[in-house]
């Protein structure tokens, strides 16, 4: 029969024993013990019974904590009992006798004397204070939803001869059941006195002038305006047509005009707001709309943080891009691949996600070799939905409609990718085997698409204003060969031509051009670029004085026609409206940061999905977001930061926070990047993750400091509020330079979970900057 010690017993079941205790003050100890400990054997399920009995048992011993109390010690009896206690004993002296139905037993004095318990509750404490101290407020990237007494503030003015003698009066406030006018002085009416005002005749409101019943409900003085406010109520016996029509009117107008301005003011906060972390991040918004049973690419935003024209033309192929959509909408991310790989007998062209090189057996053969290779690309890609919601607004706050912009309406997802590659090349093939052979699926298809970049004016690459224009033209090639084309679009150094049948030329070449309505006829002109399919040509005229000066001046003749059909203009209107769905859609976790002296009130308010996971192992709590598990400090007691400080100062601009996440009791284990990286610990995570005992949480952290404030979209934006208050505008377009950075935090467990089981890590030569180091 084994012995049973009873200090090992006791120290084993010492949560048992806490969650008896309740039962013993109870007197159903008996039912507690074969509650929770009826598989125990006899001798053990004793040991703990004597414990919670003898925890239990009343004592008279007078209690101190001077021995290793912080803080200074007060003398007081309690219970009848001497005690020398400072206030953290007093606070465990009060949660334990809570415990023990406020009686002083044994256990609460061994509670109140033992050093252990005293540290505990002080790292308790301390952490906390770290959680507190690093919390930051959460913002959605969705609308901000004011509920139904939203009203607006409208470009029109209202009177009634029964108020202030006929006397114009601004509006503050219109909404389908109220209206509220603003004055200098409180007007003499008395509440419920009915009045008829004037309604306009509004686009959208009623085709003429009519009048209106209102109910004066109440008159109140605004301190931020310095005026009185009077709100009327509309009538029950108003009209219903005309009530029907204001409803749709305001509906029509949310988005084209001001709100009230307490709600203009948070709305205009959070689109500036969001600007900021679409203008700075490191993601790359591709436009998708659905065309049968595929996908295509339309348009990319392409901002000064995100332009990679290596990220875009990895995702050209048009068969792989297919391919890539359809694993994103079903996983919501992928890693994606490209490059060349030289194998036994033959080199290949691969473009393929992580996945699918893992469901054919080829990650760990395949990856090692083209992470070596000048061309290999590694993208992080997402995808969002576009809700038809969301479209509208973007339309109707940038002057769009449905008819006209039909290619905008037809787009349903957005696919974000984020370069990775320097973060992954160069890895080290623990268990090298030579590439033999590589399924179709992977590799590169041939035929691209054509993604229309969509940026500002200032990164614009254009040289001249280019015209969109529907010209039949006719291209010479060598002496006998003619062939037929469209001009897409025409500038004064150059064109672009569809063609209608296939055309091999190459670049370089030069050819004659006739266009008869533009009077252009055998102009020489030099092929710039041809499309792999002979459809598509980019020309570029001789360069003379004289061709130029004729081209111009068939523009400057026609500026009417050409103005309609300015490319710039057009595509300045879609960059506008395409900004707004990347503003609601982004992918990743964004946290503001603004000026001041103490660091973390630096970290002003983090934006998010409702669903995103780029917090994990974090969760967001109410209206917090916890970040101390990625900047704090784990050496110091008090709240700091070095990385977040080395981050300001611009020593780091990328970094890892690396947790294993234990799937028994759920605990979190920080691993430095150096050692997840290189250390001998990268064995035991992968033989963890091989059994399930473990989970992996790897988050980036890049920092991107904010470029000054001066866009059009952004003067704007501030116009609209300057209507109805132009004092915060001045006041919102300078607080607009305390923005210093954005922090995006990114989840990319699902890539380093694969690397550390295909047995794939880093060459020690390549530079990483480690958390500790920083």
């Amino acid at each position: 029969m084994p012995s049973y010690d009873r200090n090992t017993v006791v120290e084993r079941y010492r949560q048992l024993i806490r969650a008896l205790i309740p039962y013993e003050q109870q007197n159903r100890l008996l039912e507690g013990l074969n509650k929770f400990s009826q598989r125990l054997p006899k001798p053990v399920r004793q040991l703990i019974k004597e414990e919670v009995l003898r925890l239990s048992s009343l004592t008279d011993a007078a209690a101190d904590n001077s021995a290793f109390a912080q803080f200074p010690v007060q003398k007081f009896t309690h219970f009848g009992v001497k005690m020398c206690l400072d206030k953290i004993g007093a606070q465990i002296l009060r949660q334990e006798s809570a415990l023990y139905k406020n009686r002083y037993t044994i256990g609460v004095f061994e509670s109140i004397t033992n050093s252990e318990v005293y540290q505990a509750h002080i790292k308790k404490t301390q952490y906390k204070s770290l959680v507190d101290a690093f919390a930051v407020q959460a913002n959605s990237l969705s609308d901000i939803d004011f509920g139904e007494g939203f009203s607006i503030c409208p470009n029109f003015t209202l009177s009634s001869r029964e108020f202030l003698n006929g006397r114009s009066c601004v509006v503050s406030a219109f909404s389908p059941m109220s209206v509220t006018v603003t004055t200098k002085r409180p007007p003499k009416v008395a509440t419920g006195t009915r009045v008829m005002f004037n309604l306009p005749a509004a686009v959208g409101l009623s085709p003429e002038q009519s009048t209106q019943e209102y109910i004066l409900d109440r008159i109140s003085f605004n301190r931020e305006t310095g005026q009185y406010e009077t709100c009327f109520e509309l009538s029950a016996q108003a009209d219903q047509t005309i009530k029907h029509g204001i409803e749709k009117y305001i509906r029509s107008c949310v988005y084209s005009q001001p709100l009230r301005r307490d709600c203009e003011i948070a709305r205009v906060i959070q689109d500036l707001e969001r600007d900021r972390i679409v203008e700075n991040s490191p993601w790359m918004p591709i436009y998708v709309a659905t065309q049968g049973r595929g996908h295509r690419p339309l348009m990319a935003l392409v901002t000064r943080a995100n332009r990679n024209e290596y990220s875009l033309s990895a995702l050209r192929a048009k068969r792989n891009f297919t391919q890539l959509v359809q694993e994103l909408v079903r996983y919501g991310e992928a890693f994606y691949f490209t490059g060349t790989v030289k194998g036994v007998s033959s080199t290949f062209r691969l473009a393929a996600s992580h996945r699918l090189l893992i469901e054919h057996g080829l990650f760990s053969t395949v990856l090692g070799p083209l992470s070596q290779a000048e061309d290999f690309r590694c993208l992080q890609c997402r995808i969002q939905s576009i809700d038809a919601a969301d479209k509208e607004k973007a339309l109707s706050i940038h002057g769009g409609s449905k008819s006209r912009d039909k290619a905008l309406m037809s787009l349903s997802h957005v696919v974000f990718c984020k370069d990775l590659t320097e973060s992954v090349r160069d890895l080290a093939v623990l268990q090298s085997a030579p590439v033999t052979s590589v399924v179709s699926q992977c590799l590169i298809d041939e035929e691209q698409w054509a993604i229309n970049e969509i940026m500002e004016d200032d990164l614009d690459r254009r040289s001249e204003a280019r015209y969109r224009l529907e010209k039949e033209a006719i291209i010479k090639v060598g002496l006998m060969k003619s062939y037929p084309a469209t001009v897409a679009d025409f500038s004064v150094r150059g064109m672009r031509l569809l063609m209608e049948s296939a055309v091999q030329i190459k670049p370089h070449e030069w050819i004659k051009v006739s266009v008869p309505d533009l009077k252009i006829r055998n102009e020489k002109y030099q092929v710039i670029e041809a499309s792999p399919d002979g459809r598509m040509l980019r020309l570029c005229i001789a360069d003379t004085d004289a061709k130029r000066n004729v081209l111009e001046g068939i523009v400057n003749n026609n500026q009417a026609y050409f103005k309609l059909r300015d490319m710039a203009r057009e595509q300045r209107r879609i960059h506008r409206v395409i900004w707004e769905l990347a503003a609601r859609t982004m992918p990743s976790v964004a946290v503001l940061c603004v000026d001041g002296r103490q660091q973390l009130e630096r970290l002003k308010a983090v934006y998010s999905n409702d669903n995103s996971d780029d917090l994990y192992p974090y969760v967001r709590v109410g209206e917090l977001v916890p970040l101390h598990g990625f900047l704090a400090d784990r050496s110091t007691d008090k709240p700091r930061s070095g990385i977040l400080k080395n981050m300001f100062r611009g020593a780091v601009n990328s970094m890892l926070v690396i947790h294993c996440v234990r799937k028994a009791d759920k605990r979190l284990v920080y691993l430095s990047q150096d050692d997840f990286m290189h250390g001998s610990i990268r064995q035991p995570i992968r033989n963890h993750l091989a059994q399930g005992k473990t989970d992996l949480a790897v988050t980036r952290m890049h920092i991107q400091k904010c470029t000054p404030p001066n866009s059009s979209l952004v003067k704007k934006r501030l116009a609209q509020l300057s209507k109805i208050d132009k004092a915060q505008c001045e006041l919102l377009a300078n607080l607009l330079h305390r923005y210093t950075h954005v922090l995006y935090l990114t989840n990319e467990s699902s890539l380093h979970i694969e690397l550390v089981r295909a047995n794939l890590c880093h060459n020690q030569n390549v530079d990483l900057i480690t958390r500790d180091s920083a």
